[in-house]
């Protein structure tokens, strides 16, 4: 609104015919601050935050604001226990107030020619920052309307991240009018042509979300690019970097330009127990901008004994014997999964024999397919997320993700920041079905007996190793073989991967090069 009224009276003396409309323009602060933060739990943080103007309503050519003041706080606007933002500097370095031979976008001419104030404030009810600009006294400088929105100033921010234990936390900065530094009470204001103008305020808020260091926790959850069995440190290992070594937040998924690309994620369970070991686990995990295509235990340790190879062989890699095993990629149209995508799974041991995971292991226990909601083009990435969410429902009960050690259910360390990240990205490398060692497109005794051949008696190469690696184990070898055979003849679990044409992310050119099997055409 304007704070100078102009009367009719006025209007007419300046010749404007009474009725005649006049352009008012139209002028809007806001403050762009980090929309989402993670920090460790506690931790010092910092950020900045830029003072933006718009202006609508201004032809082209037109003149624009010549001069502004801000009062700015974050007191009081901060969710977490501790508060939120202090305001600890602010800036014209960067934007339209700094001068013109220092740096872009700067317009000030000098400081004599121009005026220049920044300041913090302090005290209850009035911390924060005030500042006054004037672009020039003699010369006729103003913002350029068609450049809108300009940076005015920039707010160095700092605070301490909650705790994990008080969850996220939401820390905001705003326009607060009347504070005052060393001088009068400043007011959010611009001027134009002269005249006084209040313009409309838009604040920014920071998502806060603290980061727990899971390292030495006893139970925690990581993403997988492949099933790794159990991973277990050897004494003069380091711990921690064995036991985190298959861990990744990122997955780069190659995909033929044009395709619909599908990927392989597999969950692992870190554990680092001292008396008891984990007996039985749940998982819920959440599909975001993703489609969930397959969930299964299959090539992890949750796989029956009697999958492994030989049959029955303890944990190798499949530790199940006699327990139980239920896991499904859940219904989105249910109503209490509220469209959400996702898979779920729920594994026993066993029921009568004290089979336990390793005390100190990482252990594969689930493997997910999930495939892109949409092609992805040549010079585009299609990108989704996988996280823990608990209580999504299957064809049972709501699912939570917990392990039980010694008959107890224990959560897993810093379940609200296990995710990773899917993208899908164009690359040349060969499609494949999982298990067709010759590349023919088929799935059948051929296969093996190539992956023998290539092994035992200088057979031709394999012309994409991922495609042969049927137990997904990073090597083709003897087992490859025993695997399709038992799949083929014993009712033994399909290929690990993906019966239809699809490409890995572990492919490269030369381990799988387009046009390697008859999925390329």
């Amino acid at each position: 609104m304007r704070v100078v009224q102009v009367t009719l009276a006025t209007l007419i003396a300046m010749g404007i015919a009474a009725g005649a409309a006049k352009a008012q323009p139209e002028f809007q602060l806001s403050i762009d601050a980090p929309a989402t933060i993670e920090a460790a739990e506690g931790s010092e943080i910092s950020a900045e935050a830029v003072v933006r103007l718009a202006t609508e309503g201004l032809a082209p050519g037109s003149d624009g604001v010549q001069a502004w003041s801000l009062s700015i706080t974050a007191e009081g606007l901060g969710s977490g226990p501790d508060g939120g933002w202090v305001i600890v500097g602010g800036t014209t370095s960067g934007t339209v107030a700094a001068l013109v031979d220092e740096e872009s976008p700067g317009l000030r001419l000098s400081e004599e020619d121009s005026f220049l104030y920044v300041e913090l404030t302090e005290g209850e009810g009035n911390a924060g920052l005030v500042s006054a600009v004037v672009l020039s006294f003699q010369n006729p400088i103003t913002l350029d309307p068609q450049d809108s929105p300009h940076a005015l100033l920039r707010v160095s921010l700092a605070a301490a991240a909650p705790l994990h234990s008080e969850g996220s936390a939401t820390y905001g900065i705003a326009f607060r009018d009347g504070q005052v530094g060393s001088a009068r009470p400043v007011d959010n204001l611009v001027t134009y042509r002269g005249e006084t103008f209040q313009p409309s305020q838009q604040g920014s808020e920071t998502l806060v979300i603290p980061i727990v260091d899971c390292t030495e926790s006893p139970l925690a959850v990581v993403f997988q690019a492949a099933p790794h069995g159990q991973i277990v440190p050897e004494p003069e290992e380091d711990r921690v970097e064995v036991l985190y070594s298959s861990a990744i937040e990122v997955l780069e998924a190659p995909v033929i330009p044009g395709g619909i690309g599908s990927t392989q994620v597999c969950v692992g369970i870190v554990s680092q127990l001292e008396e008891e070991g984990i007996q039985g686990w749940s998982l819920s995990v959440a599909a975001d901008d993703l489609n969930m295509i397959a969930a299964t235990t299959a090539g992890t340790v949750g796989q029956d004994v009697s999958l492994n190879t030989p049959p029955g062989a303890p944990c190798s890699p499949g530790c199940r014997n006699s327990g139980f095993e239920k896991t499904e990629v859940i219904d989105p149209t249910r109503p209490e999964n509220a469209g959400q995508q996702g898979a779920v799974s729920a594994v026993v041991l066993s029921f009568t024999l004290p089979i336990q995971l390793e005390l100190v292991s990482t252990a594969t226990v689930l493997a997910l397919t999930v495939e892109a909601p949409e092609p992805v083009e040549e010079d585009s990435v299609v990108s989704g997320m996988l996280r823990l969410q608990g209580d999504l429902w299957g064809s049972g009960q709501p699912v939570k993700n917990v392990a039980t050690v010694a008959g107890v259910s224990l959560d897993y360390c810093g379940i609200d920041q296990t995710r990773l990240r899917v993208d899908f990205v164009p690359k040349q490398v060969g499609a494949f079905r999982s298990g067709d060692g010759n590349g023919d497109g088929k799935i059948d005794l051929a296969d093996p007996i190539y992956v023998i051949n290539y092994l035992f008696r200088s057979g031709e190469d394999i012309p994409c190793r991922e495609a042969a690696d049927a137990n997904a184990d990073l090597s083709v070898d003897l087992s490859d073989a025993a695997y399709l055979v038992r799949y083929l003849f014993q009712s033994g679990s399909p290929p690990v991967g993906s019966l239809e044409c699809h490409t890995s992310p572990l492919s490269t050119p030369e381990s799988c090069p387009q046009g390697a099997t008859a999925c390329d055409g």
